[in-house]
């Protein structure tokens, strides 16, 4: 049987029967009996012949279904980890959000009963049931209320109250909670409710009051009602008794434009049985009415691999239950969930791409070994007289056999490599799920691809050397002769123009459709994220044709000028330039793998001096530069008093933050959402955080803080203070962002900053205008009242916070149990703001920018030593010459690595020009933590580029050593 085709000596070695033992048969007879014998001999021959260059091929392939493998399964368990602790620290009854609503206006005859609210909890549950069990917990929470109006309905009044119900049970908490009065006790009797208790009621005790539900200028039926009692702090007394904290105020969270139609300056509460017969004690009903529930999911049920089925199933709820948009919230936390998992997925694609070109490389320089040595088996099968349609059969089947050899062993040693990665992480192994991670599409596709890509293109590859020998002397030196032009910019970066023109064309225009199109705000926002995608695409694989070019310019500017001083000069150096020319195709690889070798290590290179200080930064300005922070503050001076007076509270500062929100332009629905941070007494937060090392980060000084005294003053966020022009001359209008009555004022510009405490930062503006305009305010608390006094529409949400600062050594838990104690407050510690970011994945992909430092080196002393071998391999006719003209050992060792040196530092300086310049715009996007309040910043210096050169070595060693092996093995042919 044949085993083996030996072109150099031109024989064939065959086994004789079943004993291994190999006879010589002339090359002639071999070649008929290889014709005559099966294809699967021929193709196991073929095989042998080449088995150096098949078994490497594998284990280079090998490496990228290694760590695929590897990559899905750990991405998958943390996809698992991180949705389970965005959820775990979600408290579903105080979230500034109600899981479903309608407001609508009524015309009939009143016959109002619970039987609404049942009929409606009964079929969410139901539906809730049906996409995940058990997720609908059974304490939920619910409001039921009408627009009322003290005698006649009058607009410009503001004549409208809201006459609100709760369930039963919360009534037995409010009657030991009222400020003061009783309970009603029939239908005329009502609870006056109030939010701020240091603000004047709007009613006292024993007022009577004559409503009606008719919104019309001359009501037909009006009835009388007492205030019996007065209640404050709904919010803290339902949450407390296990009901949602968001209720009281649930018109807040309500689409803006269906609370024009509520629009209540007071609030009236009663019980349930009392509500019903007031409202049907009507003749008739022309109000309006509005109905919200708020449940408290059981999202420990959640899967993530079946989140778009959840949103596929919410979607399809929308209109279909008589108006009522259900499960708002837990959608919302969904998408933002999936935005933030999107996010982090594209940004480690990001991250692993520099590797995944040196894998490619590395696979690039395998495919050239024993090169000659496969040629002359092609040629030795050709000219005996194969078909070429045998020898491709034979060279297809076995780039499947290696592709699908490679997919086994990646796949084997991936999952080996992720049992290792979970021993030295918090995860335990029982914990972890190994093969469903490679049932997702972020492995199949990519596996898919790779699989493809090898499979056609070493087909291509391979059938193009076939080819190549049927051609003639004279085709050869007219394919040669090719332009210059076509020598710069060959196929390959053809091929890859077009992608990224398209990529780039349709992102742009698809950016511009998602404004100009009548899309709604949250496909308009999916849009966005999509064609900006595409934009980045285009651009890398324009990278990747300016890196190709460059790397084609440098190796022929060497060549060229390499000819040029040999002929004026001889010696070893000018002998080492004028050889690239022998095989720049090699050099051309090495150049390629270092110019991506700075972009592949610069993450975790600028990350370990870099990150730390950005995560303090993130963190302090979240918790507002603070040590513990009050969430539910009032403002009662009182209260700050007998705070201050606890033993270790060194200082404080009270803010409050408003999210205004307003639609423009009603074909298109544009957004203006603007967050006012408020500081009530301007000179003490300034001194508050003057002391705060990273306050001078801001971008804005004391003196402007203190400025905002002034009436009708503001700091803009930066962005949008750029990118719309506003200096100190410009004048902002409170109705460029708030919807007014008549009181339009200016308000003055003061400065702008970068980042601020309790402000995180809005979203980039975009190419095209967009659909959402987003940007930030700092005034004093003054300023915002007289905002809100001229504004149609309140405040989306409003939150308000007491900012503590301790002394050294204070002990932070006894202060915060104390003030919980005495104050009956919500307190946090700085623990709280960090757990917020603290998610594993975001670890993960920092460890992954180190361990790309480790791998792209690796990868890179494998591609030296190949690289090593085969220029030995090209040129073993140059170094036959000069050994026979007198050149030593060292003389030929000493002149490659002149080579490797030229071509191993000359490029990088203008790799790194490059890579530091996508850097400064990619960082931001791959290291930003979720909802950032600072864009992550790097610091680079001139260590940094000693760094990247001093990755070097390591090749260098290993290329040294590679050829030392090579050139010490050499033994000159002896002439007899």
């Amino acid at each position: 049987m044949v085993n083996k085709i030996n072109p150099q000596d031109k024989t064939i070695s065959y086994g004789v029967g079943g004993i291994r033992e190999e006879r010589k048969v002339g090359l002639k007879d071999g070649l008929l009996n290889l014709r005559k014998n099966s294809f699967w001999i021929l193709f196991k021959t073929f095989i042998q012949s080449n088995r150096k260059r098949f078994i490497l091929t594998i284990l280079s392939t090998s490496l990228i279904f290694t760590l695929l493998t590897s990559f899905s399964i750990v991405w998958y368990n943390n996809r698992e980890q991180a949705f389970h602790d965005f959820f775990k620290a979600k408290d579903w009854y105080d979230d500034s959000a109600i899981s479903t609503y309608r407001i609508i206006s009524t015309a009939n005859e009143p016959n109002y009963s619970l039987n609404d609210i049942t009929t409606l909890i009964q079929t969410m549950k139901n539906s809730l049931n049906d996409i995940a069990s058990n997720l609908m917990r059974d304490n939920y929470s619910w409001v039921y209320a009408f627009q009322v109006y003290e005698n006649r309905y009058d607009p410009q009044l503001g004549n409208a109250y809201g006459y609100f119900t709760f369930p039963e049970e919360l009534f037995t908490i409010l009657e030991s909670n009222l400020l003061s009065g009783r309970m009603p006790t029939n239908a005329s009797e009502v609870l006056c409710f109030f939010e701020d208790p240091s603000s004047t009621p709007l009613f006292e005790l024993n007022d009577t009051l004559t409503l009606n539900v008719a919104g019309t200028m001359y009501p037909i039926s009006k009835q009388q009602v007492t205030v019996v009692g007065i209640i404050s702090d709904l919010k803290l007394l339902f949450y407390r008794a296990g009901f949602s904290a968001d209720l009281p105020t649930w018109e807040d969270f309500t689409d803006t434009n269906e609370f024009d139609a509520f629009e209540i300056k007071g609030k009236f509460i009663t019980m349930p049985e009392y509500f019903f017969t007031f409202i049907n004690n009507f003749p008739f009903v022309s109000s309006k009415k509005g109905i919200a529930v708020d449940i408290n999911y059981n999202d420990a049920v959640l899967n993530p691999k079946d989140l778009n089925h959840y949103l596929e199933a919410f979607s399809s709820f929308h209109g279909s239950w008589n108006g009522f948009s259900p499960f708002l919230d837990l959608t919302s936390n969904l998408n933002s969930y999936q935005e933030f998992w999107l996010h982090e997925t594209n940004s480690i694609f990001l991250v692993s791409l520099p590797l995944i070109l040196l894998l490619l490389f590395l696979i690039i320089e395998t495919t050239k070994i024993d090169k000659k040595l496969f040629e002359q088996s092609l040629f030795l099968l050709k000219n005996q007289g194969l078909e070429d349609k045998r020898i491709r059969k034979v060279i297809l089947l076995e780039k499947g056999l290696y592709i699908s050899m490679s997919l086994l062993i990646g796949v084997f040693l991936g999952l080996l490599l992720s049992i290792l990665i979970f021993l030295f992480t918090y995860q335990s192994l029982k914990e972890t799920a190994f093969f469903p991670g490679l049932g997702e599409s972020l492995f199949i596709i990519p596996a898919v691809i790779f699989l493809l890509a090898f499979l056609i293109s070493g087909y291509l590859f391979d059938n193009e050397l076939l080819k190549a020998l049927n051609r003639s002397r004279a085709e050869i030196f007219r394919k040669q002769r090719t332009r210059k032009i076509k020598k710069i910019f060959s196929a390959i970066e053809m091929i890859m123009l077009l992608p990224s023109a398209l990529c780039i064309a349709f992102g742009f225009l698809g950016l511009f459709l998602s404004y100009v199109g009548e899309w709604s705000p949250m496909k308009s926002y999916h849009a966005t994220i999509f064609f900006t995608s595409l934009i980045y695409c285009g651009i890398l694989i324009a990278s990747i044709i300016l890196y190709l070019l460059i790397s084609k310019l440098v190796v022929k500017c060497l060549c060229f000028f390499g000819k040029k001083i040999w002929f004026k000069k001889k010696n070893l150096f000018t002998f080492s330039l004028k050889n690239f020319s022998a095989d720049h195709i090699s050099y051309r690889t090495i150049l390629l793998g270092l110019m991506v070798l700075p972009i592949a290590c610069s993450p975790g290179l600028l990350l370990v001096n870099s990150y730390p200080e950005h995560f303090n930064y993130e963190i302090a300005l979240r918790s507002g530069f603070s040590d513990l922070v009050v969430t539910n503050w009032d403002f009662n001076q009182t209260t700050k008093q007998r705070l201050m007076a606890i033993k270790g509270v060194d200082s404080s500062a009270e803010v409050q933050r408003s999210f205004f929100e307003i639609f423009i332009n009603p074909p298109l629905q544009t957004s203006i959402q603007t967050t006012i941070l408020a500081i009530k007494n301007t000179t003490e937060f300034a001194q508050y955080v003057a002391h705060n090392s990273f306050f001078s980060k801001t971008g804005c000084s004391l003196e402007d803080i203190v400025a905002l005294e002034s009436d009708d003053t503001y700091l803009m966020d930066y962005r949008h203070a750029k990118g719309f022009d506003y200096s100190k001359d410009e004048i902002l209008y409170n109705d460029d962002f708030t919807e007014i009555y008549s009181n339009r004022f200016p308000l003055q510009y003061i400065n702008s900053f970068r980042s601020f405490p309790l402000l995180s930062m809005p979203t980039k503006a975009k190419l095209f205008q967009s659909r959402v305009v987003e940007f930030n305010l700092v005034t004093s608390l003054h300023t915002l009242s007289h905002i809100k006094s001229a504004a149609k529409t309140m405040p989306v949400k409003e939150e308000a916070f007491l900012l503590l600062k301790v002394t050294e050594g204070a002990n932070l838990t006894m202060i915060k149990e104390q003030i919980v104690q005495e104050a009956k407050l919500t307190v946090y510690e700085k623990r709280f703001f960090i757990d917020q970011i603290d998610y594993p994945f975001i670890y993960w992909k920092q460890d992954f920018a180190y361990l790309n430092i480790f791998l792209s080196l690796t990868i890179l002393c494998l591609v030296s030593y190949l690289l090593a071998r085969n220029i030995y391999l090209q040129r073993r006719g140059i170094v036959e010459a000069s050994v026979r003209v007198g050149a030593t050992k060292n003389q030929l060792l000493g002149s490659f690595l002149i080579e490797f040196l030229v071509v191993a530092f000359l490029p990088v300086l203008i790799s790194l020009s490059i890579s530091l310049c996508l850097l400064a715009i990619l960082m931001p996007v791959l290291f930003n933590f979720p909802n950032p309040f600072a864009d992550f910043s790097w610091k680079g210096n001139w260590f940094y580029v000693f760094l990247v050169f001093l990755f070097e070595l390591p090749m260098l060693a290993v290329y040294y050593v590679g050829l030392a092996l090579q050139i010490r093995n050499y033994h000159p042919i002896k002439e007899e």
